[in-house]
Parts: C-alpha cells; sequence; structure tokens
C-alpha cells in the first residue's frame, strides 16, 4: 500500500485544517535505500507523494499541515520543501489567482538503480498528467507577470503574443519563479521609468530575455532628477530681498 493520507484532497483547500488521529502517511523502503532521504525531508516527500502519486492530483494543502506531521515550525518546512525542490525531488509550481499565490507540490520519482519498477510506474502515468497541470498554471503565471508589467510601466503589452510567451516560457523552465520577474521588472522600472532613453526598453523583449538573471540581481539606482538652474542661482547667494525693495523704492522717487 502507497503513502496516503486518508483525508479526500479536496479538504485540503479548507484553511486551519489540522492533522487527524486516523490520519496517516507510509514510509517506503525505496524513499530511503533509492533516495536517501532521511529526518524531516523523508517524512515530507512521503507526505507529499502519498498526494501526488496517483498522476491526478498536487499536494495543495497548508504549510502548517505538514508542520503538524513533523512536529516542526513552519519556517522548517520551508527550508525543508526547497530542499527537496533543489534536489529535484519535487516540483513546486506557482499560481497566482486574483493576485494571491497558490503553491502547490508533486512528487517526483527519479531515475534510480535497481528500482527500475518506480521509474516504470512514473513513467506510465505522468506524461498524461504533469504537462497539462504545468501548462494551466504557467498561463496563468505569464497573465500575472504582464499584467504586473503594465501596471508598473503604465503600458498595454498582452499575455497571448508568442513571442512574450516564448520569453517567460524560458525563463521559468531555467527555474526562475514569479518573484523573480516581479523583482526584475521592479528593478528596471526603478532605473529607467521617466528616462526618455530608456522608457522604450521596458519591454518584454528586453527584461525577460537573456540579461534576465543579471536584471535581477541588480541594486536599482533611481535616475537623479535635474537641478532646476533657477534654485542653484537663489540657493547660492543670499539676499536682502527688504533691502532691495526699498532701493527701488527710493530710485523710483527721484
Amino acid at each position: 500500500m502507497v503513502a496516503r493520507t486518508t483525508v479526500p484532497y479536496r479538504f485540503l483547500y479548507l484553511r486551519g485544517y489540522k492533522m487527524k488521529n486516523e490520519n496517516y502517511i507510509t514510509i517506503q523502503g525505496w524513499m530511503r535505500n533509492g533516495l536517501n532521504l532521511k529526518g524531516n525531508e523523508l517524512m515530507v516527500y512521503a507526505l507529499i507523494y502519498g498526494f501526488s502519486q496517483d498522476n491526478e492530483t498536487q499536494y495543495t494543502g497548508s504549510v502548517g499541515y505538514i508542520a503538524d506531521w513533523i512536529g516542526s515550525t513552519k519556517q522548517t518546512v520551508h527550508n525543508v520543501l526547497k530542499s527537496l525542490c533543489e534536489k529535484k525531488l519535487l516540483i513546486k509550481q506557482e499560481e497566482y489567482r486574483n493576485g494571491i499565490k497558490f503553491c502547490s507540490y508533486i512528487a517526483v520519482l527519479p531515475v534510480v538503480k535497481n528500482f527500475d519498477w518506480v521509474v516504470k510506474k512514473f513513467d506510465g502515468g505522468s506524461k498524461k498528467f504533469l504537462p497539462n497541470n504545468i501548462d494551466n498554471n504557467t498561463n496563468n503565471n505569464i497573465e500575472y507577470i504582464v499584467k504586473y508589467l503594465n501596471e508598473k510601466t503604465g503600458k498595454n503589452y498582452k499575455s497571448e503574443t508568442g513571442a512574450t510567451k516564448k520569453l517567460i516560457n524560458a525563463r521559468l523552465k531555467e527555474g526562475f519563479t514569479v518573484e523573480d520577474f516581479k523583482k526584475v521588472i521592479d528593478n528596471k522600472v526603478a532605473s529607467w521609468k521617466g528616462d526618455p532613453k530608456m522608457d522604450g526598453f521596458l519591454r518584454p523583449q528586453t527584461l525577460f530575455g537573456n540579461k534576465f538573471e543579471s536584471y535581477l540581481n541588480e541594486n536599482p539606482v533611481k535616475p537623479q532628477a535635474k537641478k532646476n538652474s533657477f534654485n542653484n542661482f537663489t540657493n547660492s547667494q543670499s539676499y536682502d530681498f527688504a533691502d532691495i525693495e526699498k532701493r527701488l523704492l527710493n530710485k523710483g522717487a527721484e
């Protein structure tokens, strides 16, 4: 019997759901022997595998639910999820709905020596499930990213444009997240918006191209506005305007 909690998946969408006494997970031997997982990583992987192993469902539950299982803090869970994603044992998908980010996870079964049955099972159903879900989430993310760009730049780019979708997809496949796109947009808007020479480059073609990672790691510098020459003149000297007015009046009386 493969790991699975007894809670129907749809219930995991409810906020505040807590682990119950009748819930359980199963840790299988190949998770230890083949993947070399242990401790919290083993528990979290087994839990998420239980929900995503049917090739039809993703884990969409809360971080708090996982924290209850491993008896730890939410921050620890975030660290474990990040580590498992970096090891390519989990696929994290981000989807924005009404401006709110929702995360889901799928357990990956990598190629493991002496565990051919695992690979065959994964190959048997993954092609039907993973691409559809990833495509749906990707389309939502592209729409959100372009909308965010338009809001920050005051422009009207279309999320359906083929070239724009291609660029965003390329960066997402490289492992960049929606938050990375927002940071690049924020960085370059801070540096370029309002600059007649650079404002035109606030576009998908430039921002999401080959220099994306460089833009992501920049510390944005806001262009300084040119100082008014009149202010420079008046600030460089001090004047007694009352004395000037008095002299002008006396001169007019002569």
